[in-house]
Formats: structure tokens, sequence, C-alpha cells
């Protein structure tokens, strides 16, 4: 068997060497530390030079550029080398920070925290890698922001931008970047006649300023010296801006545009189409506690509501044998679907996950039916369910979690749906669906009248309580639970009723969605969601409920 490679990105040769002795001594032939990274800037780098790695230990503390933010760095190399295990040592960080909520998101579970390390300690994180829930104290409760608006519109916009950036434009660039360093040496050796030209309201200013560092020259002042800047559009000068800073502090202008820059693309500028949410993203979990209780019913209404509301939206559909959704509206497309999203995902062509997503667009290039009913859906409703030929498969290959959390977070951050609605299936992978019920920010759960759906989700729940996790965690700022209780098919002159079940569920967040079979049955008999030809003004309220519910 062989060794585990090893590279430290620590910074601190004395630690270095003792924790490989320590590993020689006590696990010899176990372990091989193949690199020492000495600055944050060197990480990657190393990691490409060294071919296969096991083990990466990082400290935050790490030398290098104030640029240069380890923590995205890490979460980088996650993201592109998801099989090395990354041991970060943090320095005194309380628990729900920020960035340490990011890495446990990406699955970096091995994270110390303390001014200080002892050996011990640090083989013991080698040997004994830690899982999620020695670090499930790290993330915050949900309605922490972990991304800033700036992360959120660069994560979104940076797969379209490199693929505008051709060949010949990069060529451009550095023609332009060439000509505009040539005119700012120029200027620094000069007089500061637009300073001069400046109107500058404050007397103490005739004095000639300290040249100012490297700026981006008014488009004014450069066009007739240098007339290929006016080609350039605000956001490349703006690009062309940056570089130059990077240059004037002898950075490399080209790391930017790094094959590593997967999610987090830090060039400046305004996004071409800025949005502004009136709620922050959402992945929400629809689980009916027993089969055939109606969760596909209410969750895709749930996401039409959305959708009408001006919301984008993404309805995915997890049933792996008998999904409801492509057969009400015949969409069954046999190469298209959730499974190949996933193997997209897996290999990287992060292109190919578009093919699998079903637009508005898409529906009414159909051969259908039903193509005069695709009009009528929401334009920014879009769907995503398994493939006919995954369906018919016999034997079934299992879904990685990590890689549906990859496909959630490209769905938010690259894709920017507003709301991901998931529409878990409660005889599908028992592992899966918990990990994402515990991964979403809030969780839907159906239930009826009939006692045994109510037994069944206490039940299940039940188990996670043992563990110490608990879907009533609190995940609004107004304290509403993260665990919303939908009694759908609901009856009013039942024994049952509605006082009784938050009596046994010991939830206050329960809405009734009342009796519509008949009314849903000739909905989907015509190819429609129920929410869009509905009469049933207390079904549709209490749609509308659920939906303002998750803006909260």
């Amino acid at each position: 068997m062989e060794p585990k490679r090893i590279i430290f990105a620590v910074g601190h040769k004395g630690f270095e060497n003792k924790v490989s002795t320590a590993l020689a001594e006590k696990y010899p032939n176990e372990y091989e530390v193949v690199g020492i990274a000495a600055h944050k800037e060197a990480i990657v780098d190393l990691l490409k030079e060294k071919g296969k790695i096991d083990i990466l230990i990082v400290y935050e503390g790490l030398k290098g550029s104030l640029k240069a933010d380890i923590f995205k760095i890490v979460i980088d190399i996650k993201t592109h080398f998801p099989d090395i295990r990354i041991i970060f040592i943090a320095n005194k960080r309380t628990p729900g920070d920020i960035n340490l909520a990011k890495l446990v998101l990406y699955n970096i579970y091995d994270i110390y925290v303390g001014e200080s390390i002892k050996i011990d300690d640090m083989l013991d994180f080698i040997v004994n890698p830690r899982e999620f829930k020695a670090v499930l104290h790290f993330v915050p409760n949900m309605d922490t922001n972990l991304f800033s608006e700036e992360e959120l519109r660069s994560m979104k916009e940076s797969t379209e931008k490199k693929e505008e950036i051709k060949e010949k434009d990069i060529v451009k660039k550095v023609e332009v970047i060439t000509e505009t360093v040539k005119e700012v040496i120029k200027k620094k050796s000069e007089t500061e006649p637009v300073v001069q030209q400046k109107q500058i309201p404050e007397p103490k200013q005739e004095e000639k300023p300290s040249p100012p560092p490297v700026q981006e020259p008014k488009p004014e002042e450069v066009q007739p010296e240098n007339p290929g800047l006016q080609k350039l559009s605000q956001e490349e000068t703006e690009e062309i801006k940056e570089l130059l800073e990077k240059a004037a502090q002898k950075h490399d202008m080209g790391r930017r545009d790094s094959d590593y820059d997967y999610i987090y693309d830090d060039t400046p500028g305004q996004p071409r189409h800025e949005q502004t949410r009136a709620v922050r993203q959402k992945v929400v979990s629809f689980y009916g506690a027993k089969s055939g209780v109606g969760t596909t019913v209410v969750a895709l209404n749930t996401a039409v509501e959305l959708a009408n509301m001006g919301y984008r939206v993404i309805y995915i559909e997890m049933n792996p044998m008998t999904p409801c959704f492509p057969y009400w509206y015949d969409l069954f497309i046999t190469e298209n679907g959730l499974d190949y999203a996933l193997t997209a995902i897996e290999t990287n062509n992060l292109h190919a996950i578009e093919d699998n997503i079903i637009t508005k667009d898409k529906m009414l290039r159909i051969k259908s039916d039903v193509i005069d009913n695709y009009h009528k859906f929401p334009g920014k409703l879009e769907y995503l369910f398994f493939s006919d030929s995954y369906i018919r498969r016999a034997e079934k290959p299992g879904i990685s979690m990590n890689s549906f959390k990859d496909l959630l977070f490209f769905m938010m951050y690259q894709k920017g749906y507003d709301f991901i609605i998931l529409d878990l299936c409660s005889f599908g992978d028992p592992s899966l669906t918990e990990n994402l019920l515990m991964f979403s920010q809030v969780n839907c759960i159906v239930i009826t009248q009939d006692v045994a759906t109510i037994g069944y989700w206490l039940r299940f729940s039940s188990k996670f309580l043992n563990q110490g996790i608990s879907f009533n965690n609190n995940f609004m700022s107004n304290n509403n639970s993260k665990t919303i209780y939908i009694a759908n098919r609901y009856f009013k002159d039942s024994k049952l009723d509605k006082s009784h079940l938050i009596d046994w569920l010991k939830n206050p967040q329960l809405i009734c969605v009342p009796e519509n079979t008949k009314e849903i049955n000739d909905s989907t008999l015509r190819g429609l969601p129920t929410m869009l030809v509905s009469k049933n003004k207390v079904f549709k309220e209490a749609i509308k409920e659920i939906a303002n519910r998750l803006l909260l």
C-alpha cells in the first residue's frame, strides 16, 4: 500500500518538521510529506507539480498577498481537487463564523480552531478524518448570508464571462494594457495636467499633489493618444484598471483567469444584468411523510406561485421510479434529465448541465399534444427530473450527496435561481433524502389527517434527534421554525383538526391545504398545474400562504 502524500501550507518550518518526524516515527511508511508551500500563491502550483496528493494541511495565517484570500483558495482547490482531504488550521474564530461555514458547505470537515495546536492533535487530525457532525456547530443559522452580494454576482456570471473571452479579445486587451502602461509611465514622469484640469473646490488642493496610484485614465483623456480604448466596454476598462494595479504591485496579471477560478471570479465592474432580490436564495425540500400524500401537487404548485410572483425558480422532482411531472405534461425526454446533470457536475462539464434543464422555450419546441398549454406555464419556472432511460433501469446507480450539493451550488450561484424546490421521494435513497433535509434552508413536511403519516414522520425524525439534529432549528430572522408542516387534503370537520395536529407535532408552523382531489385530477388531465386553472379559492390561498412563508 502506497503511503499517503501530504503537502504543508503552514508557513512554520519548525512545526512542519516536527509533524513530519512524528508521522515517520508513529506511522512508518504510511505517510509521506512531498512538498511545502511557503506562501498562499504557491499552493495551487505545488499541487499541479506534485501530482496525486492525499492530504493538504493549510494554515489561515499563511503568508502571501493581501488580495489572495486563503478561504477562496482553499474552496477553489476543493472544487477542482475533490479527492484531496484538506485540514484547515484556523485562527481563533467562533462557531457560526461565515468563512468556516463556507468550508463546511464545501465538505471540508477537518477544521481546527485555536491560537495554537499541539503536535499530537495534528497527528490525530491527519490519521482520523472528521465527519460532518464534528463541524456542524460552525454552520450558522440559515438567516445568515454566507456570501456577499458581490460574491453572488460574480459567481453567477463567471461561466458566461469566460465563454465570451475569445483568444482575439485577449490579444486585443494585452495590446491595450501595454499602451495604457506606457501612458501611466509617461504621466508619472511629467506634470499632471489631468489634475490641473479638474475642478477642485478646496483651495488647499492648489498645491501639486503627489502622484496618485495607478488609475484608469478617463476616456476623454486617453482617446486622442490611445484610440484603441474607445472600443472597450466599461466592464473591460475596469478589468484593465485592475490588471494595471496588479502590475504596479508586481502581482501576476494572469492569475485571476486561472483554471482554478471555478466559482470565485474577482473581476471588477458592474454585472450586465443586476438583480435586486427581495429574499435570500433558498433550497426548499418538500417531503411526504408517507407516499401518496400529495407532495408533488403541493411542491409543484408552490413553485408555480413563486414564479408567478416574479422569482426565478427551478422545480426538481426526485422520484426515480414513477415521477408525476413528466407524465402529466408530456415531457419525457430520453437523453436529458437529473442523472445526466449530475454526471456533468462530476465530469466538470458545466455547459452540459444546461442541456438537461427544461425551460419554457424548450417546452415550446417539443412536439406534444398539449403544446398549447405550455404557453400558460410561468416563464421564470424551470424543471429537472430523472431521464426516461434512468427510470427504466432495473438497477439504478447511487447518487453522491457531494455531487448533488455541487449541483445545487451551481444552480444558486451560476444560474441564479431564487428558489430551488426539491420534491423529495419518500421511498428514494434514504441517505440522500436525510442529507438533503439537513442541507435545505426550509423543509416542508407534507402530512394528512391519516394518523399513519404523522406517526411515520415522527419516527423518521426521531432518529435525527438521537444524533442531536433537530429539524425545528431556527432559520429565519423572526425565529420561525426551519420546518413547515403542510396538512394536505384537509377536512375541516375531521375529528383530528388543526389544533390537534399542532399539538401532536409540537410545531405551530402548520398550513392546511383543503381536499381538492377532483380539481387536481381534472387539471392534470388537461396538462396544466392546478394553480393556473383552479377556481377553489381556499386551495389557492393555502398555496399562496406556503409561498409567502418561504419569502420570510
